[in-house]
């Protein structure tokens, strides 16, 4: 008795009878009723009443139970077997934003690789203009950031965030606010919100016209009632980040990855850094880094993984920012 005994037997119930089923397995009729005689003598019973169509004894409906069980078992067996192998062969492209990728990337992508070996992974840099992520290329199977929700992509949160802040030098900021810096470093150092209008003077470091992040900016200052005077433009972090720690301009971003940047990559402390960040009202916003995947898409074994690792990787990271 073995699997093919199981799938044969299944095939004569379904059908009804030997001729019908040996027909649909392409065997002839001989050898498939031959089969059955041989599984009825092994079992020591009759599994099926000789009728037209054949029924089942009560021998036959233990057997067929078991059966069905046993083939639904070897479909799993064989569907994770093939996960398996698709898991090890198969090298997983993730998107991410051209020039304004995930917090601390290099970081997660050296545990990434600690923790996953056996897994080839490729980082795609995407376009991030306004709209473009609201699905993503063929050849990648799926992006990690900030990105728009949309019905065309199944968004896994990573860690999410309401709170915003302005990271701005403390030379920067006296020279600006003079003597109200002060008080604005003794906000920023107790956590308080403080309205983004009070550094309206400040010249700002923004991202690039027509994308996500940039037209969010755009709202929020707005919504304060300024446009920043002497901006920057540009699509690179670390050219934001550097430009902010030379005091030459302050930098609007979501609180974890300013105090990612700011504080955790730079080995200092809030007490100690050159950088204040100044958190900031900002009403109905919200920041989450996301892993997502086309809808019609199922999450594979290698995507899980990465999901996985993604979250052991940043959720104890937030606690410490």
């Amino acid at each position: 008795m073995n699997f093919l005994s199981f799938e044969y037997f299944v095939a004569i119930y379904e059908s009804g009878t030997v001729r019908k089923a040996a027909e649909n397995l392409y065997i002839s009729q001989q050898a498939l009723s031959e089969h059955l005689n041989k599984l009825e003598r092994e079992i020591g019973m009759e599994l099926l009443n000789r009728t037209n169509p054949m029924t089942l004894t009560r021998a036959g409906e233990h057997f067929l139970d078991t059966a069905q069980l046993c083939l639904s078992a070897r479909h799993d067996m064989e569907k994770k077997i093939e996960d398996e192998k698709k898991y090890l062969q198969h090298t997983l492209n993730i998107g991410v934003p051209s020039g304004y990728s995930p917090m601390l990337l290099p970081e997660f992508l050296s545990f990434f690789r600690s923790d996953h070996p056996e897994l080839a992974l490729s980082i795609v840099e995407l376009s991030c203009q306004t709209g473009a992520l609201r699905e993503i290329p063929p050849h990648v199977d799926a992006v990690m950031g900030a990105f728009p929700s949309g019905n065309r992509l199944k968004h896994i949160p990573l860690i999410e965030d309401r709170n915003f802040v302005v990271a701005v030098h403390r030379d920067l900021l006296d020279w600006i606010l003079g003597n109200q810096a002060q008080e604005v470093r003794k906000l920023a150092l107790a956590g308080e919100a403080q309205e983004l209008a009070r550094f309206r003077d400040c010249p700002f470091v923004l991202k690039r016209e027509g994308t996500i992040v940039r037209d969010n900016e755009n709202r929020l200052f707005s919504r304060a009632g300024f446009r920043p005077k002497g901006h920057m433009e540009t699509g690179d972090m670390d050219l934001t980040i550097q430009l902010c720690q030379r005091a030459e301009a302050a930098v609007f971003l979501p609180e974890p990855i300013a105090r990612a940047y700011f504080f955790y990559a730079q080995g200092q402390t809030e007490e100690k850094s050159p950088i204040l960040c100044c958190r900031v009202s900002a009403e109905d916003e919200y920041w989450a880094l996301t892993v997502a995947h086309p809808v019609k898409t199922t999450i594979s074994l290698a995507l899980n993984q990465f999901v996985t690792s993604a979250r052991t990787f940043y959720e104890p990271l937030m606690k410490r920012l």
